[in-house]
């Protein structure tokens, strides 16, 4: 780290450098990205602040540090490589600043980075590129570095790779351009280890938009240190809830990672297409997951190896499907974010174990072609062995080698046969699974998983106000299948005849707290205690004028926000305008003080309700 020993002196608002000083401050050079200014403690009691401005050109500072009156700073940051400026300015108490001091400089060196030194950034790299809320623009990205730091790597849209190749210069930083379909040229930017030790960040550029790059280096395999997310997991791939013009199934899939970091997954979408990956697992525990679909389409998600209590892997999942007049299934097209999940799958062992402990249970159908569909009670006894004992037909039977279930049901409705399949889910005690229809799909869920179904409050009741005699309107938006049933409590007692999503109060006369309790047929929820707050008209209790001010006093309720309104003049219709809104005290009491009348325009006020 180098050392300006550098003396500001201030005169006239001027900063005053020698020129050996600055001398000194070029011949210095570094090469661990930040540097050390010293300087005179600044004795000009009007001055309140120092400013430090620099940049890689003179004269042309790009940012600012603040050292308020101190005598030293350190700047951090600073890139290997580059000569940067310094000049600094003292800021005054009455809001002036000083002109510029003359500029210091120092050189940040650049690593001696042989041909033979980037063994710390070898290796591969695989992970996604993609542009903000713009799913579309996606895709997947690999890399290999060797040792010398030539790299060669590809881009993968789809069903199109794009390749290029360089060497790395002595930051890690590469550059290309890269030609792409139809001779499209893509602009390619990347940084090894600015981000972390086996990091990878960069840009694609398309000459229209922008996209991200991250990636992470491989799992290196020795056999004294195996990947320590191998083993075999059940995935879960999500639909979009009860949007009919996407898939309300779940897809499912099956994975293993090996001792080596391989990630390798084959599974079902919730549109019944299949689906197949395989990729390494970076030293970070992030597996990029993409595939390309339908010939215009992808799914992806950066895979994170997480633990949490719910699941042991996860990721934002984007699907694409792009409008296809030839296919059964969706056929408009859709493009969906859900969250993807992962759990560790263990055979049972015993082989009379079962695969999940769900001795009583329910398991549902519900969404696209069924509505509000059905469920069946079952238990899982030994061996996986599935017991129906609902009056509609239901047969199921577990894959104990990886996870997997499949069986049939007979709708109560119309007594149709319907196939379904799905994976167990360990982590959570549940299951998954997809049902197809006639041109949709349904969900299929067991276990805790059930829970899903239940209704669930999106905007919740909020506190009100309002003058006595006046109505008031409680209003409970919700997400579920239905059918919804509602009720409502006031102070704790039953509303008798309430059953809608909202309520109101007519004519209130009393204060109180409101809640409600929404359910359907696989669950309930219930809403926050909102309290509704009745006040009185405001009384006027006096007005006081000073010379340079009116104070307002008012009796109200107490806790109660009556709103403060001003007009020019009271020429009908007059335009009242909302000045603010207090709170009336523990005692009713509300006030408002008005200053600076004598030169503020005429002004008419009023306090009012809301």
């Amino acid at each position: 780290m180098i050392s300006f020993n550098t003396e500001f002196t201030h005169c006239a608002k001027r900063w005053l450098l020698s020129a050996g000083l600055l001398a000194s401050a070029i011949s210095a050079a570094i090469a661990e990205g930040s540097v050390h200014l010293v300087w005179s403690p600044v004795t000009d009691t009007n001055v309140v602040g120092v400013q430090i401005y620099y940049g890689a050109a003179s004269y042309e500072y790009s940012h600012v540090v603040s050292a308020g009156l101190a005598s030293e700073v350190t700047i951090y940051g600073l890139r290997d490589g580059f000569e940067y400026f310094f000049a600094a300015l003292s800021d005054y108490a009455d809001g002036l600043q000083s002109d510029f001091s003359p500029e210091v400089s120092g050189y940040i060196s650049a690593p001696n980075k042989s041909a033979n030194t980037f063994g710390d950034v070898s290796g591969a790299y695989n992970g996604l590129f993609f542009a903000t809320n713009q799913v579309r623009s996606a895709g997947a990205f690999s890399l290999f570095v060797n040792g010398r730091g030539a790299y060669s790597g590809y881009l993968q849209t789809g069903g199109a790779r794009a390749s290029f190749g360089g060497q790395l210069d002595p930051w890690c930083q590469a550059n290309n351009l890269i030609r792409g379909a139809n001779n499209h040229s893509l602009a390619l930017r990347f940084h090894i280890g600015n981000n972390g030790p086996g990091q990878l960040i960069g840009q694609i550029w398309d000459g229209a938009m922008i996209s991200g790059v991250t990636a992470g280096r491989a799992w290196s395999n020795t056999r004294t240190a195996p990947a320590p997310f191998a083993g075999r997991y059940t995935c879960v791939l999500p639909g979009q809830g009860s949007d009919p013009s996407s898939p309300q199934g779940y897809g499912f899939a099956t994975a293993q990672i090996t001792t080596r970091g391989l990630a390798m997954l084959a599974g079902t979408l919730a549109d019944g297409t299949h689906v197949s990956q395989s990729a390494p697992v970076s030293e970070e525990g992030t597996w990029p997951f993409y595939a390309p679909l339908y010939g215009g389409g992808s799914v992806m998600s950066l895979l994170t190896f997480t633990n949490r209590e719910s699941d042991d892997f996860n990721g934002i999942m984007t699907w694409i499907k792009p409008a296809m007049s030839n296919t059964r299934y969706y056929p408009a097209g859709f493009a969906n974010q859900s969250q993807m999940i992962g759990s560790t799958y263990n055979v049972p062992s015993p082989s009379t174990q079962p695969v999940l402990n769900l001795p009583n249970t329910s398991i549902a159908f519900t969404g696209g072609d069924l509505g509000s569909g059905f469920a069946n009670a079952i238990s899982i006894g030994p061996s996986s062995r599935v017991t129906n004992h609902s009056s509609n037909s239901l047969s199921m039977t577990f894959s104990t080698p990886n996870g997997t279930f499949r069986g049939t049901v007979v709708d109560p409705v119309n007594n149709r046969l319907l196939p379904f399949n799905g994976v167990t889910f360990q982590k959570n005690v549940s299951g998954y699974g997809v049902l197809f229809g006639t041109d949709q799909s349904s969900s299929v869920l067991f276990g805790s998983a059930f829970s899903l179904l239940s209704p669930v409050i999106t905007t919740d009741l909020s506190d009100q106000s309002i003058l006595r005699g006046r109505n008031a309107i409680f209003p409970l938006n919700v997400s579920g299948l239905p059918p919804l049933s509602y009720r409502w409590f006031s102070n704790g007692a039953a509303v008798t005849g309430a059953a809608e999503s909202s309520l109101t109060i007519s004519n209130a006369l009393n204060t109180g707290t409101y809640q409600a309790i929404v359910a359907n047929a696989y669950g309930s929820a219930t809403s926050r205690l909102a309290n509704l707050l009745v006040g009185i008209p405001p009384q006027t209790l006096g007005v006081l004028q000073s010379n340079r001010c009116i104070t307002l006093r008012m009796q109200g309720t107490p806790g109660f926000g009556y709103v403060l309104q001003a007009a020019t003049n009271l020429t009908t219709p007059i335009d009242w305008q909302n000045v603010l809104t207090n709170l009336a005290d523990s005692d009713g009491i509300w006030s408002f003080i008005e200053t600076n009348v004598l030169s503020a325009p005429n002004k008419f006020f009023r306090v009012a309700a809301p």
